[in-house]
């Protein structure tokens, strides 16, 4: 059963944010105009405070940003044109830590949804540097372009305070009243002195260089076709540095499949000192083509088509988060009391939150690089990757019906490989079962290695519906019903714990496929404005009656999916009572008690579908009172994943109405100044957020809370 927890909370609904962007251009024409120079600089600053539930952590996250950017434009003839530019973009940004509490190590209950956690001290400096050049010449009928895209990113983090902080998980919260955790993370040491990792300086860079080349013909009068080509190079995705060390990654060895490759795996160094990420260069071409076609020769209907090949770039910190302490340089403690060694420092830390107890263990490195005697957290990227890529194409009609009424229809598909995808895959199903509740992992010399893998698949088909009337006689109106669906195996890239991505198993990736994350699969929006005609054509008449302006944009949607799963932990059955204090070669593991259905020691899994009618998702009253009892799902059978699925039910859907009303006053036709008041949410209309779909919580069925109620702001504008 479950431990019912209730208490009270005051939560601001909105928090102090205060910033302040400038900005400084300047243009230069030289040459009779044929060279066109410009300088832009923008800073920006924001300092907000952190939403928590206890006011302690709401601590300030101050921002500075600053973008420049040089541009020059050459005309060498009326038909020949280059444009070169160098962009620089930097963010600079910290997080203070709690005033009071930094002793506490971050503590997770299983069934509560929020536990007891904190980040700061920490800062980061983000610099991105581009070079972009094209080159474009009009000959007859062509509009042939031409060009370079070299892009030069460095990350500097220092987590260190947030890094060294351990993290424990506790079954439930009698377990934590009683101090019995069931897991620990952290905190990391040096291997080499078994002291403390300090200082945690992730140093990261990468580069990306592109080239490309296009086509815009005028075949026709009444027919354009538009052929591209796009050659994409991501280096080695990155290098990473903890200072001036190298990091090293988890690599699989030799194997006839995944899972004995894992087991055969070590940590290794790639490129020495440079500390790459990859061993290959991912490349990649990227055919396009697209098409316009005024079908009468009348400009009244259209016909628009194209198919286009993307390769994406992974952010990095999908792969540099995880790493930041990686063996054997560094040790990142990773168990719980499924392990063979569960040696917890469960404590409190100095005043500061710089110092913390560690496991009683002496910290010896194995063959594979990994700790002796105790599970260590650790993290890798297939070391040669297939660039992650998307398919798209569209086909597209639309017609004028004249008196400024346009309708369109829209088509557009699409299909994703090679996607990144990376969780714990040092599990195996039955684990806990075949080895009588310790947890052995794949390979013994590791515990989480979170690692990341281009195998995922997308797809996504969706068509649109759209009527609108061009602004005239004082008004317009545009209404747009989009349908379809979109499918996956996974919608983020750190959606899990530990960094990685929640996956039932490393083994079965297909098992993951289903409704994307963030599917929609009907939505209708209206918008329209609305200036309200003066009788008065000059004079104190139309300052009063005209100048009126509202607009409004309604939104009506069906709900995001939602899986249900549980987080608890495995909990055996033992065909000797005796066997849950001491177990014993004649012990055996017949049953379980809790979650973890796949006894893989991880935390998240499905159960078997409930029968038809048990769940009841159609309005908003059944995500209030629960759209279903957790017991209405049948646990599946020793050691077996359920067949619910992923992403199997739709959550509560979404309306809403934006409104602004706005007075616009002219003096001597220099001056402008507009008085402005916008209501979002105007009918305060409750927009339930997704509901608790873990079936180890207390909560579960039920959606605890809402998007933002109605709220006004009110403006005024000069111009002149």
């Amino acid at each position: 059963g479950t431990l019912p927890a209730i208490g009270e909370g005051l939560f601001q609904q909105s928090l102090v944010h205060n910033a302040y962007q400038w900005h400084v251009r300047a243009d230069y024409n030289v040459n009779q105009s044929k060279d066109r120079l410009f300088f832009e600089f923008f800073r920006t600053f924001s300092n907000q405070f952190l939403e928590e539930a206890r006011p302690v952590n709401r601590v300030e996250v101050p921002n500075f940003g600053a973008f420049a950017k040089v541009d020059w434009t050459h005309t060498f003839t009326g038909s020949l044109i280059n444009d070169a530019s160098i962009t620089m973009v930097r963010a600079r940004g910290s997080q203070a830590a709690p005033s009071q509490g930094l002793e506490l190590p971050n503590v997770n209950i299983t069934g509560l949804g929020d536990g007891f956690n904190q980040w700061g001290d920490s800062g980061w400096v983000h610099e991105n540097f581009e070079w972009h050049d094209a080159l474009s010449w009009q000959h007859r009928k062509h509009t042939i372009t031409g060009g370079v895209d070299i892009d030069r990113h460095h990350d500097d983090d220092n987590f260190t305070n947030a890094l060294l902080r351990p993290a424990f998980g506790f079954a439930n919260l009698l377990d934590f009243a009683q101090d019995g955790p069931f897991s620990q993370g952290g905190p990391p040491v040096k291997v080499q002195t078994g002291a403390l990792a300090t200082p945690l300086y992730q140093v990261i860079r990468w580069l990306y260089a592109g080239a490309f080349v296009q086509d815009d013909w005028k075949v026709t009068p009444r027919f354009t076709l538009n052929l591209g080509l796009r050659f994409d190079y991501f280096g080695r995705w990155g290098t990473e540095h903890n200072g001036t060390t190298p990091f090293q990654w988890f690599t699989p060895g030799p194997g006839n499949d995944f899972a004995s490759q894992v087991a055969s795996g070590r940590m290794t160094l790639k490129g020495g000192s440079e500390g790459y990420l990859l061993y290959n260069h991912p490349t990649g071409w990227s055919p396009r083509i697209g098409f316009g076609w005024d079908i009468f020769g009348n400009g009244k209907t259209a016909l628009r088509g194209g198919y286009g090949l993307f390769y994406n770039n992974v952010a990095d910190g999908s792969w540099t988060f995880p790493s930041q302490a990686n063996p054997p340089d560094y040790a990142s403690p990773s168990f719980d009391l499924n392990s063979a060694n569960h040696p917890f420092s469960y404590g409190v830390g100095n005043a500061k939150g710089s110092v913390w107890p560690l496991p009683p263990v002496s910290f010896q490195l194995n063959s594979a690089g990994g700790i002796q005697g105790l599970q260590v957290f650790t993290s890798g990227v297939q070391p040669n990757i297939d660039q992650p890529r998307t398919h798209l194409w569209m086909l597209a009609v639309q017609h004028d019906f004249g008196h400024n009424v346009v309708a369109e229809f829209d088509y557009n598909g699409s299909h994703s490989d090679h996607l990144f995808i990376q969780t714990d895959v040092n599990r195996f199903p039955d684990d806990l079962i075949i080895n009588n509740g310790t947890q052995t992992r794949l390979n013994p010399n590791f515990g989480p290695i979170i690692y990341g893998r281009t195998i995922g698949t997308a797809d996504g088909n969706y068509g649109s519906f759209m009527v609108s009337k061009r602004f005239s006689r004082s008004w317009s109106m545009r209404g747009i019903y989009t349908f379809g669906k979109s499918t996956d195996q996974m919608s983020s890239n750190d959606n899990g714990t530990n960094f990685g991505e929640a996956v039932f198993n490393p083994l079965d990736i297909n098992a993951q496929h289903g409704l994307s994350d963030f599917d929609v699969s009907r939505r209708f929006t209206l918008d329209n404005v609305w200036e309200l005609p003066s009788p008065f054509k000059s004079g104190i008449g139309k300052q009063i009656l005209g100048g009126w302006r509202m607009s409004t944009i309604a939104v009506l949607q069906s709900g995001l999916p939602f899986t249900v799963y549980t987080s608890a932990p495995f909990a055996a059955v033992w065909n000797d009572p005796s066997c849950a204090t001491t177990v014993t070669p004649s012990c055996q593991v017949v049953g379980n008690a809790g979650g973890d259905y796949n006894a893989d020691g991880y935390g998240y899994d499905v159960p078997n579908a409930p029968p038809p009618g048990t769940v009841k998702t159609g309005n908003r009253s059944d995500f209030i009172t629960g759209f279903a009892p957790a017991s209405a799902f049948p646990v599946p059978a020793l050691g077996q994943q359920g067949n619910l699925g992923r992403n199997s039910y739709i959550g509560p859907g979404f309306a809403n109405v934006n409104t602004e009303f706005a007075k616009v006053l002219t003096f001597r036709e220099r001056y402008t100044f507009e008085i402005r008041a916008d209501v979002f949410n105007l009918f305060n209309r409750v927009n339930l957020t997704q509901p608790v779909s873990d079936l180890s919580s207390g909560q579960f069925g039920k959606a605890t809370s809402q998007t933002l109620p109605r709220s006004a702001q009110f403006g005024l504008r000069l111009s002149f």
